[in-house]
Parts: structure tokens; C-alpha cells; sequence
């Protein structure tokens, strides 16, 4: 029974992940988690619109480690040279440090990039990488060296892979906002390319404080993703780069007693009801603030 409940009930669809990040990232803010932070961002609506597309576009970004993604699809050229360095550097990884109870996984998807510690490490990367402060990204590449980019990127490492993955998240979250949003409501197209950049030029221009924010909001999209891969059936590298000694394995990925399959009913009601939750708590969120 158990093995027929697995083959029919394993993973999440991108816009199941999209929604239940949604609806975390709400409740999080109505319960206010951590005042320093949830209090800033709900003192700006602008602040909040693009912190939520942010950590929408993150909790897909980990499934371009997978060659059928939403984010992939909604990202293009640059969603392609992303995918093809994830699985590479999946691969790599694997090869270099595994013990002998791993087996080689015949792909990479829900391997090195699945793992909690790397939603972790970019929660912790921005906040402490990017600096607080009234100045903006614009005003920081005119005092750099008179203008020249080689000069910001050499000074602002931490900043310049930040915006790469802004860039991505925000083009993969709105896209998913519009798409779900169309499904309740008629909205004109041009808003499918508002939403991206408006959010862009929102990241350009506001100040230091609010973007070390927003990479909170990306980074805990991502770790989110992948902690709700736990009800996957091959599951997630939960405590990688730890080794469980006790499974001799580098790569343990410990197992629910239930799955979801992408496509299953269950799947179908999950989405139904964290779509009208994440919704109707927005609303919630636009009451509190």
C-alpha cells in the first residue's frame, strides 16, 4: 500500500512551491517572525511588491538544476546558462566528495543545489555582505573609479552576484505572479512587463538597507523551496555537507511516510488551497501594515 501510495502521490510543481512560499512568507509577516525585518518591509508597499516577487522567483530559481523547469522556461538565455552551471557544478561536487553508500544519481536535480545550506548560506551571504545605508547601486557605480563597471564588480562581489540573482528571480516571479493572477482576474498584458521592470528599477535605485532586505526575502524563497522538496519522493540533502556516517553516505536524503507527484490530485487541492490562502492573506498583510 505504502509502495502504491508513493507511485501515485512525488514533488511539488512550480507553482505549488510558488504559493506555499507565498503563504509562509505572509504568515511571517502577519505574525511579524522578526520585527527588525517583516516591520521594514511591511512600512513600504513598494518594498513589500518586490520582496514578494523576489521570494516567489527564488523559491523556483532551485529547480533550474532540472532540465523541465518553470524558471528555466521563464528566464531564457540566462535561465539556460544557469541550469547548464548548476548541473555541472552538481556533478562535480557528487564526483569529488561521496561516500561509498551513494549511489551516482542519474541526474542532478534535487542534489547539490536542493540543499538547505545553500538557502541558508544566501540568507547569510546578503545580510551580512550587503552593506546598510541612505546611497543606492546607481550612486555607488558613479563613485566607482569614475563610472567604470570592471571597478564596481572588483569592489562589490557580493552586490554584483545579488543582482544577478535578483535579475532572474524577479523576471521568473513575476511572470508567475501574472500567470496566476490572470487565472482570477482580467489583467491587461502590459502588466506581464510592468511588474519585472518596475521591480528592476525599484532594485537599482532604493537604498542599501532595503536591498540587504530583499536578499533576505530571495534567500528564504530558496531555502523554503527546498525544505518543501521534503515531500518529494527522492526527497532532498537534508543535512549535506554533513556526512551521515550511520548511513555511510555523503548524500542521505531522509524520507517522509507520504509524498506528492507533480500532476497528482493531491498535488491539484494542495494548489487550489495555498493559491486562495497566499491571496487572501495578502489582503491580511495590506490590512496589518
Amino acid at each position: 500500500m505504502k509502495k502504491k501510495l508513493r507511485k501515485r502521490i512525488d514533488g511539488f510543481s512550480g507553482k505549488t512551491h510558488f504559493a506555499l512560499s507565498l503563504v509562509i512568507m505572509e504568515l511571517c509577516l502577519i505574525v511579524s517572525i522578526y520585527p527588525p525585518i517583516t516591520s521594514k518591509i511591511l512600512s513600504s508597499l513598494f518594498l513589500l511588491i518586490v520582496c514578494t516577487i523576489s521570494l516567489a522567483g527564488g523559491a523556483l530559481l532551485v529547480d533550474l538544476d532540472n532540465d523541465e523547469s518553470t524558471a528555466k522556461y521563464s528566464s531564457g538565455l540566462l535561465g539556460l546558462m544557469m541550469t547548464l552551471f548548476m548541473k555541472s557544478t552538481s556533478s562535480m561536487v557528487w564526483n569529488i566528495y561521496h561516500f561509498k553508500g551513494d549511489r551516482k544519481p542519474p541526474t542532478q536535480h534535487r542534489y547539490l543545489w536542493h540543499a538547505p545550506i545553500i538557502g541558508i548560506s544566501m540568507i547569510l551571504l546578503f545580510y551580512f555582505g550587503i552593506p546598510t545605508g541612505d546611497y543606492n547601486i546607481f550612486t555607488n557605480m558613479r563613485n566607482s573609479a569614475d563610472g567604470m563597471i570592471s571597478e564596481f564588480i572588483k569592489n562589490n562581489a557580493i552586490l554584483v552576484l545579488f543582482i544577478l540573482l535578483i535579475f532572474l528571480a524577479i523576471l521568473v516571479g513575476s511572470s508567475m505572479i501574472y500567470r496566476n493572477l490572470t487565472k482570477v482576474v482580467h489583467l491587461p498584458p502590459i502588466l506581464k512587463y510592468i511588474l519585472p521592470i518596475f521591480s528592476l528599477i525599484y532594485v537599482f535605485t532604493t537604498t542599501y538597507t532595503n536591498l540587504r532586505i530583499i536578499g533576505v526575502c530571495l534567500g528564504f524563497g530558496y531555502l523554503l523551496h527546498c525544505l518543501e522538496d521534503m515531500f518529494c519522493d527522492s526527497s532532498i540533502p537534508l543535512i549535506f555537507p554533513i556526512p551521515a556516517i550511520w548511513k555511510n553516505k555523503v548524500w542521505w536524503k531522509p524520507h517522509l511516510p507520504f509524498t506528492v507527484t507533480t500532476g497528482s490530485t493531491v498535488n491539484g487541492i494542495i494548489d487550489i488551497i495555498s493559491g486562495i490562502l497566499a491571496l487572501v492573506l495578502f489582503f491580511v498583510v495590506l490590512a496589518v501594515r
